[in-house]
């Protein structure tokens, strides 16, 4: 048996044990008499037996469900942390290529660390911030953007749960280059 089965295997011999009590109790062998006081101990202890082992039984399948669940936290958190880990990365790039006048770069590193930030449960509070400076390089840099990266970048909007999400799809609307 594993290590973690012993008492499961300590449930079973309990059963045996009981059923061959109950057994020759019932059957008249010498010295054991079948009156009812032994009767219903073996009653009795046969109950007791089987509800511990369903105890047990249900011990196992909540140690199963909480390594699950503790599994299933771990992996929620690890995700947490990379995708917060990532926006902090493509934001403050964006923020240093809009300090260079990069503003097309600045746009493709902002939209991905909104992307980003929408993975996560950490600091949801910061899109705004991200939206600011959007604003920023539309009112003081010309961009031109193809309609492909107005398509991504107007994805990445859907997926936010942001109040300017009309605002920035006609920001972006005037971005995109008209052939």
């Amino acid at each position: 048996m594993k290590k973690d089965n012993w008492a499961l295997g300590l449930g079973i011999a309990s059963i045996a044990i009981s059923v061959t009590t109950l057994w020759l109790c019932k059957m008249d062998i010498k010295p054991y008499s079948s009156d009812g006081a032994s009767l219903s101990i073996a009653v009795l202890t046969l109950v007791v037996t089987i509800y511990m082992a369903i105890q047990i039984y249900n011990a196992f399948i909540l140690k199963k469900e909480i390594k699950k669940s503790i599994r299933k936290d771990i992996e929620e958190n690890s995700n947490n942390v990379l995708y917060h880990s990532m926006y902090l990365t493509f934001f403050f790039q964006g923020v240093n290529e809009q300090r260079k006048t990069h503003s097309e770069a600045a746009l493709y590193y902002l939209f991905k660390s909104m992307e980003c930030l929408t993975k996560t449960n950490i600091d949801k509070d910061k899109m705004d911030e991200i939206i600011m400076k959007i604003k920023i390089i539309h009112k003081d840099y010309p961009v031109k953007l193809s309609k492909d990266d107005v398509f991504e970048y107007k994805r990445i909007i859907l997926l936010t749960d942001i109040k300017e999400k009309k605002e920035v799809m006609s920001i972006l609307d005037d971005m995109e280059t008209k052939v």
